[in-house]
């Protein structure tokens, strides 16, 4: 190796050795992330998705132990359907706070800090959920008759269509976990499916002739109300369909 070559080879190996180093760094961020993103997928499924779910249907038992459709249903019955569905809305919403808030987040910052798009979008969507229970902690109400009974099942319908959205959302969840190959497609696609549809009905709730027929009437607090519950809910439908694959 004469004078000339000598320091280009060392050069060489000099930037081999660089772009070595930064392309093992490189995967180990990446596969860092992947780590993250698969553990924040059970955090939504197991945490978010789930605390939601309960809170939305906690929040119907409450409406429907009111209404007193059923004049057969003993009291001692809606008291109790009343209690445990107060529970639920009430579990539901700490169960999210803890997924957002608790141990377990923490250890992830600790290990994949703050900068990932999936820890961040985790704790954008806990927060889109904590805006619709503080919504539907505030439906329930004694007795309705009328216009608010009407919009009531207003609120069962969009409940039931925020159900729906959760589902479908751990289902794609699960199918881009890739544990099944076999179902995982089908899986995915049934879940998207099943946003759509719940997309479908909160559209038709909030839009169609019997809610425009209910606002020519005098407002109310109660459809202000119910109308920012369903723009709350609409925000997490975008958020669940919009979710980072892991």
């Amino acid at each position: 190796m004469n004078k000339i070559t000598k320091p280009l080879f060392g050069l060489f190996l000099m930037l081999f050795v660089v772009f070595v180093a930064g392309n093992i760094s490189t995967l180990q961020a990446q596969e860092t992330e992947k780590k993250s993103q698969m553990a924040l997928h059970h955090l939504h499924i197991s945490m978010l998705n789930h605390g939601l779910e309960m809170a939305a249907q906690g929040a119907n038992l409450e409406m429907i132990s009111t209404m007193e459709m059923n004049p057969d249903v003993k009291p001692e019955l809606e008291s109790i359907t009343l209690k445990h569905g107060r529970d639920m809305v009430t579990r539901g919403k700490e169960l999210i706070e803890r997924a957002i808030q608790g141990s377990a987040m923490e250890e992830l910052h600790k290990e994949s800090g703050t900068s990932g798009k999936t820890m961040q979008y985790t704790h954008d969507l806990g927060n889109a959920m904590l805006d619709v229970v503080g919504y539907l902690d505030k439906m329930h109400m004694k007795f309705p008759t009328g216009k608010s009974m009407s919009l009531h099942h207003m609120h069962l319908a969009l409940n039931h269509a925020l159900v729906m959205a959760i589902e479908g959302s751990d289902l794609i969840m699960l199918g881009q976990m890739g544990m099944s190959p076999k179902v995982d497609g089908f899986s995915i696609e049934h879940g998207k499916k099943m946003i759509s549809e719940a997309e479908s009905i909160w559209k038709k709730t909030m839009e169609g002739k019997a809610m425009k027929d209910l606002m020519s009437d005098k407002k109310s607090d109660l459809m202000e109300r119910t109308h920012k519950l369903g723009d709350a809910v609409q925000k997490v439908f975008g958020m669940l369909e919009n979710m980072p694959e892991a």
